[in-house]
């Protein structure tokens, strides 16, 4: 009887090829045409590509050009102009020149910081074969690609939604780390969009679900953080014109698009609830991690005892977020693609953690001692 050599495939190494060859290719294809036209097949969605980027980097432009951020003192679009996009175009436009590139690099910064820090939360729980498939995911994910080469405040929020992640993995259970998550949940709704406030229901809940020590005051904690960052937000960046920050979330909320029709009718529900994707496009336009994240959640419901789940809290993190994302923006009236494009990272990662999960069990079945005659 002899025993076969435990030589083989150093499987790490390929992966970290492939790691770099994905990443390379999507910086590649995310810089190249930065200052194109969005392309044609995306002209069914609205004219928010060609239209609403426009509106982020325009004070950061007048600030630049005429050393004044609102040159006719409308007052009416501040919401716009204490984004971080905003921020982050003026920035650029300082470092450099005044130009469509510019104002779309900023997209691009934003987007890419977005996938890594999504990607260094994962890697707390995941392993290299996961982080592979979450980065191509993600990557590869043409709605994220046209969209992220824009500077749609939808990007900012985004982006702190995922440090948001990071900080809950890495740093849940200290006093600072949920101090800091209750900031950042208020500066991603404040600097990004307004629905960023969801994302502390999936914190609230893991919180609560977790049943460590001091689960009540750490939820106080984190709800006060918010609150108090919301309004010290609010008070500096509106100052006197609060009315600005209030006329403009009734009219693009219930003023401009009535209460949701979804909420009038249990049929109209139901509609909604079965048409979201279709309405929006938004399994049409990225499938692969549409399908992944679908068997990725079947299989951690149907697999995961309650206890399993309770140990792996990030894992029940990103149901919620996923959940909480579809079912707000399900029944909406107006629910364009790029509101919603932001429940794809979750649905990356439950699939990367599912194909970790399964991987690692696979290898140790096959690592057992093997004799051969």
């Amino acid at each position: 009887m002899t025993k076969p050599s435990t030589k083989g495939i150093d499987w790490r190494i390929i992966i970290w090829v492939a790691i770099i060859i994905v990443t390379g290719a999507g910086i590649y294809f995310r810089f190249a045409d930065l200052d194109a036209d969005p392309p044609l097949y995306f002209a069914g969605h609205g004219q928010s590509l060609s239209t609403d980027p426009d509106h982020y980097c325009y004070f950061a432009r007048s600030k630049i050009l005429f050393d004044k951020w609102e040159p006719y003192d409308a007052g009416r679009w501040r919401v716009f102009e204490v984004t971080l996009m905003s921020g982050l175009c003026y920035i650029l436009f300082l470092l450099f020149d005044i130009s469509r590139y510019t104002a779309n690099l900023a997209g691009v910064i934003v987007s890419l910081l977005s996938i890594l820090f999504f990607l260094l939360a994962l890697r707390k729980f995941i392993n290299h074969g996961g982080l592979l498939l979450a980065l191509f995911l993600l990557m590869s994910n043409k709605v994220l690609l046209v969209y992220g080469k824009l500077p749609y405040a939808e990007n900012g929020m985004i982006l702190i939604i995922t440090l948001i992640f990071f900080v809950f993995v890495y740093y849940r259970h200290r006093l600072w780390g949920t101090i800091l998550l209750g900031f950042l949940i208020a500066l991603s709704a404040m600097a990004g969009k307004v629905f960023g406030f969801l994302i502390i229901l999936p914190i609230l809940f893991c919180i609560w679900y977790e049943n460590k020590p001091g689960r009540y005051k750490n939820i106080i904690i984190l709800i006060g953080s918010t609150v108090v960052t919301t309004i010290v937000w609010v008070l500096i960046a509106y100052g006197g014109r609060l009315n600005s920050l209030f006329d403009y979330y009734a009219a693009q909320t219930i003023g401009q698009y009535g209460l949701p029709d979804a909420l009038k009718s249990p049929i109209t529900f139901l509609e909604k609830l079965i048409s979201f994707g279709n309405d929006t496009r938004f399994y049409f336009n990225a499938p692969a991690a549409g399908l992944a994240g679908f068997f990725a959640m079947i299989y951690i419901l149907y697999s995961f005892s309650r206890e399993k789940l309770k140990g792996n809290i990030p894992i029940l993190f990103l149901l919620l977020w996923f959940t909480v994302g579809q079912l707000f923006f399900m029944p909406e009236n107006y629910r364009p693609l790029r509101y919603v494009y932001m429940i794809f990272f979750p649905l990356a990662g439950l699939a990367a953690f599912v194909f970790s999960d399964t991987a690692s069990i696979t290898y140790e079945k096959s690592s057992e001692n093997i004799y051969f005659m």
